[in-house]
């Protein structure tokens, strides 16, 4: 009896004894967990608080947490509100196998205003690594170079897409993305490594090589470099050879490193015409085979360059894309032009009424102008010009509209422009002229290059008209005639060395600095005759006329009685007539 209470009393010792021992942190079975919490980090919605042992695999989150951001793309949780480890990517898949952490830990969302996924590395080995390389979506970009490193005796070869694939990129391989994350794991190797060298052989680009365990099979990397004017045809081992191996083909690499050099094809060249219609000339270019044209320049005053277009089977025009097209013939290139519109103010210049604006096109007659043209008290409207300014090298106004309103010549200016309105001054019969005379005759429009008729001032005196048996081919009697009648009558007196004559009084006289007078015609002096009074200090004398009647006389009016008549050229039997010259504007 006293034996059994001695063994209880043991048995019971050491079961508390046990029991204190866990309680104290002896190798219980309870390890201890810490709390991982989620933030938003300024977007709204996370994950609820879950708890982790050091080491235990970190758990997949359901896509239904996923963090909002009204204006931003999530990248995934990390452990710093900026910059840090990733341990969740935007799909909610761990980064890590297992949980790294000892202490309790916020992990933060982070934001970026372009899309972007993750390409997450495997180290693939007892380490259970990871590194990420964050993406832009549906980009192409190099992956980062390997950073994990086995034990002795590894090589790594590449990446594969499933933990025990076969290398699908190798390292710093371009990789195409598109809007999913993406796992690649890394390959080893522990075979002795051997060595397959890409050589250019005249090309262009960075020596490429090849890290293979000997005695396997590797797909020879795609080529990467280029030769002008050249294509790509294969590799082989010698540098002249002819085609061994295929781009990406299979090759079985022994015990030795092994040199493979690119085979070159020369591509046939062809001539790229181009025509400037009516631009700066460009000169033609000659491009290989599969060549994209380089994009040349052409300008063209007044207008807009539309494009370089081609003829497609000679029908068609299509625009070259310098971008995409290719060179696989001759090819003929036509610049497209689009002449500019400008737009045309118009000033009435002191009149009013008239058109506001319009628009109007480079190198194509004046737009039609469906309004009346303005008006201006005593003034003629002449049509709307072009006034120089500094900067230009025309120095008279340039008439675009005429007097009607109709194109007086096709747009020439490079930029929007004033057009002003000209006037002339409207005389009426016995107002002062220009030249200081009177005006006493209006042909009621211009043309013929005048429209009014000034008398001189005064009288010349009085004169012989020319000579006995003297013919100046003069007998024009017409209105707008004078003129000629005084220049072949001067023509005729020069040749005979004859001065002071009727015609050479009026066409030497100079007034006001206006030098172009001339004897009237019979018929410009009775029109003098009829505005006598008008015109003032006109006496009673028979005045000359410019109009030759034959080889002896010349025709007269008589101001007393408006009688016309004839009379000899020179003076023999009877006195000088007088001389009153006139002018036309």
């Amino acid at each position: 009896m006293r034996s059994f209470i001695i063994q209880k009393i043991i048995i019971s010792s050491a079961l508390i004894l046990t029991i204190g021992f866990i309680a104290c942190g002896g190798n219980g079975s309870s390890e201890k967990s810490y709390r991982i919490t989620f933030n938003a980090n300024g977007g709204f919605g996370e994950p609820n608080p879950i708890k982790l042992a050091y080491g235990k695999p970190m758990p997949n989150l359901s896509e239904e947490e996923l963090p909002i951001h009204l204006e931003l793309f999530f990248i995934g949780y990390y452990d710093a509100p900026t910059g840090g480890i990733m341990y969740y990517t935007n799909e909610m898949m761990p980064v890590k196998k297992y949980w790294d952490k000892q202490e309790n830990t916020t992990l933060y969302a982070q934001w970026t205003i372009v899309q972007k996924v993750v390409i997450v590395f495997h180290s693939n080995d007892e380490n259970n690594e990871t590194v990420i390389q964050t993406v832009q979506i549906n980009t192409s970009v190099n992956l980062m170079p390997n950073e994990f490193a086995r034990g002795a005796g590894y090589t790594f070869l590449g990446w594969s897409l499933t933990p025990i694939g076969t290398v699908a990129f190798v390292n710093e391989a371009n990789y195409t993305i598109d809007t999913a994350n993406v796992n690649l794991y890394a390959v080893w190797t522990s075979a002795p490594m051997r060595i397959i060298t890409l050589h250019k052989n005249d090309g262009s680009g960075e020596r490429t090589t090849q890290n293979v365990p000997e005695n396997t099979i590797a797909s020879l990397a795609l080529n990467t470099f280029e030769r002008h004017g050249h294509r790509f045809l294969c590799w082989s081992d010698i540098s002249d050879g002819n085609i061994i191996y295929l781009d990406g083909d299979e090759y079985i690499i022994g015990i030795s490193n092994v040199s493979l050099f690119a085979v070159w094809f020369l591509l046939p060249v062809y001539t790229i015409t181009f025509h400037s219609n009516g631009g700066d000339e460009v000169a033609n270019q000659d491009i290989s085979e599969g060549y994209k044209i380089i994009e040349p320049h052409s300008s063209r005053v007044g207008y807009t360059f539309d494009g370089w277009y081609y003829a497609d089977s000679g029908v068609e025009e299509i625009k070259w894309d310098f971008d995409a097209d290719v060179v696989t013939k001759d090819v003929d290139l036509f610049a497209v032009w689009t002449a500019n519109s400008y737009t045309i103010t118009f000033d009435a210049n002191g009149g009013t009424g008239g058109p506001e604006s319009v628009e109007v096109i480079f190198d194509q007659p004046m737009t039609d102008l469906n309004v009346p043209a303005p008006t201006r008290e005593r003034y003629a409207f002449k049509g709307y010009f072009y006034i120089p300014g500094e900067d230009d090298a025309e120095t008279e106004p340039i008439m675009y509209y005429t007097d009607i309103l109709t194109s007086a010549r096709n747009w020439d200016r490079v930029s929007d422009a004033i057009l002003y309105a000209q006037w002339e001054f409207q005389y009426r019969i016995g107002d002062a002229g220009p030249a200081g005379g009177i005006i006493f005759y209006d042909k009621g429009i211009f043309s013929d290059g005048w429209r009014y008729l000034e008398a001189s001032p005064d009288d010349l005196g009085h004169a012989e008209w020319g000579t006995e048996n003297f013919f100046a081919m003069a007998g024009s009697t017409a209105i707008g005639t004078g003129r000629q009648n005084t220049e072949r009558i001067v023509t005729a007196l020069k040749e005979m060395g004859e001065n002071d004559k009727a015609a050479q009084l009026c066409v030497y006289l100079n007034i006001n600095e206006f030098g172009d007078w001339f004897l009237p015609s019979l018929d410009e002096l009775n029109e003098m005759y009829m505005q006598r009074a008008v015109i003032g200090n006109l006496g009673t004398d028979w005045y000359w006329s410019s109009t030759e009647s034959d080889l002896y006389d010349a025709w007269y009016q008589d101001f007393s009685s408006g009688y016309q008549s004839t009379s000899w050229k020179d003076s023999y039997g009877r006195w000088p007539l007088a001389v009153r010259a006139i002018r036309a504007f």
